[in-house]
């Protein structure tokens, strides 16, 4: 439950591995817990994008979006300036897209 709570693109990987076979009975035992926590790989992929997603790289990895956003606004000026170079990973792309969903929201909310 920790892993899913704190690493939703881990359990993305997991869930995308299994169906090819090339995985370990360890790696297919925590794919078939993941399914029955009713968890998909488009579930994973929109939870760490929405409002409820949780960092999972770097020095915040396990807090909150909303507690970074609020807490450390160099931070995120740190990975919007990273997420826009193209190479950054899909955990640091997933983060920037809801910085910038917020940015839009307090920008119409002004």
């Amino acid at each position: 439950e920790e892993v899913l709570q704190g690493d939703p693109d881990y359990c993305q990987f997991v869930m995308q591995q299994v169906p090819t076979g090339d995985s370990g009975a360890g790696f297919r035992a925590f794919a078939d817990w993941l399914g029955t926590q009713d968890v998909s790989a488009q579930t994973l992929s929109m939870g760490s994008a929405g409002g409820s997603g949780a960092v999972s790289v770097g020095k915040y990895r396990g807090t909150s979006y909303e507690e970074v956003w609020q807490g450390d606004p160099d931070y995120c000026q740190f990975v919007m300036q990273q997420a826009s170079t193209g190479d950054s990973n899909r955990a640091l792309t997933a983060f920037a897209d809801w910085l910038s969903a917020q940015s839009v929201s307090a920008q119409t909310l002004s």
